[in-house]
Parts: C-alpha cells; sequence; structure tokens
C-alpha cells in the first residue's frame, strides 16, 4: 500500500523546488492561471499545504475521550466538513484562504521559500504514528495519515496551477500518490454533486458538465 507520508513528503519538497524557481520569483505579481490569485498568493497557498501541518502538530494531541460529535473523519470526511458547499471563489471561507494567501506573498519569495524548507526539514524529522490524531481547521480531528493524503490533494493539484501560471512543467508525482487521491476526490464530488451528478457529469459532459468536486 502506498505511504501517504512519504508522498506526501516528496511532494512537498518537489513543491518547494516549484515555488524556488526563477519563473515563479519573475512573476511573483503576475496573475495566475487560478482565479483572484496572482503567482505569489498562489505560491503562498501551495506552501500552506505544509506549514499548516507543522502548525497543527504544535498543538497537543486531542483527547479520544473529548472528540467532536462527528468523531475522527477521513480525508474525504475532512473536505466535507471544511469546504461543504462553500463557492470555491465567492465565500467567506475562500476569501479567507485569499487573505492569508496574499499576506503571506507579501512577505516576499524569499521568506517563503526559507519557511518552507526549514518546516519541510522539521517534519521530516518527525516520527509519527499513523494513526496520531490531529486537529486540524475548525477543530475537525482526522488521524495523520489521513491529513497527509488531504494536504498530498492540495499540493499536486495547487502545484499543476502554479506551473500553468508560470508557463514550465509541473512536477511529476508517481501513480501510487494518485492512486490515493483518487477515491478521496471522487467522494468530495459525490458529497457535492450526488451519484447522478457525478455519473452524468463523467459520461455526458457536453449536457451535464463541467464537472468539479471542489465547485
Amino acid at each position: 500500500m502506498s505511504d501517504p507520508r512519504q508522498h506526501y513528503l516528496d511532494a512537498a519538497a518537489a513543491a518547494i523546488e516549484l515555488v524556488r524557481s526563477d519563473a515563479v520569483a519573475s512573476a511573483w505579481d503576475l496573475p495566475s492561471a487560478l482565479d483572484e490569485y496572482d503567482v505569489g498568493a498562489l505560491a503562498a497557498h501551495v506552501g500552506r499545504a505544509v506549514l499548516t501541518l507543522e502548525i497543527y502538530l504544535a498543538e497537543p494531541e486531542p483527547d479520544p475521550a473529548s472528540l467532536p460529535a462527528a468523531g475522527v473523519l477521513d480525508a474525504a470526511g475532512y473536505y466535507a466538513a471544511v469546504l461543504g458547499d462553500a463557492d470555491p471563489v465567492d465565500s467567506d471561507l475562500h476569501r479567507g484562504v485569499r487573505q492569508r494567501s496574499a499576506a503571506a506573498a507579501a512577505a516576499g519569495h524569499a521568506t517563503l521559500v526559507a519557511d518552507l524548507e526549514r518546516s519541510l526539514d522539521a517534519q521530516r524529522a518527525l516520527d509519527l504514528h499513523p494513526d496520531r490524531l490531529i486537529a486540524v481547521l475548525d477543530g475537525v480531528v482526522v488521524r495523520i495519515r489521513d491529513y497527509y493524503v488531504t494536504r498530498l490533494v492540495e499540493l499536486l493539484v495547487h502545484t499543476d496551477d502554479l506551473a500553468s501560471s508560470v508557463g514550465v512543467r509541473a512536477p511529476v508525482a508517481p501513480s501510487g500518490a494518485w492512486e490515493l487521491l483518487a477515491p478521496v476526490v471522487q467522494q468530495i464530488a459525490l458529497a457535492r454533486h450526488g451519484a447522478r451528478g457525478v455519473v452524468l457529469g463523467l459520461a455526458r459532459p457536453e449536457r451535464h458538465g463541467p464537472l468539479g468536486a471542489f465547485g
């Protein structure tokens, strides 16, 4: 079985290489391929997939006897709880995400790269049990192995956005990483569109698409 932690660490290292690149640095203030983001803010958003893990791990492990009503969620459950049916552009949730990304980008390219390198080095040194609980956004509790998968979704999708924004090839991830993500994104799409919407959106995109898991 694919190791979510190793796939996450490899994807994070590849993302940092892309963020560090001259192509990204020279386009820092230019519009990106993602609506409402310039390249610097998008790079910071990519970086947040790495930095948030360190932030949440700095907090005590949740007490299994005092979990939220929803209990421990898997990767798809995390997205259902955090995103719900929020519009991917015009929602308070995503406006907040963009604001945090813009603020991080304002500190500059070199600062973001240094922060990411330091954080990834610290995370590589950790020896965490895959079932270790972690409380993340809005108090959602997941196992660390599932949170690695959510970070992998963010890294692989948004490095593709970032690479497209600056006209370079996206980092190549192994098939095992994508195989971890495919069922998660499928479940997100099912939660958002229902089984009928997913089937018809894929089978007849000319009438029922485009189909998006996140919007």
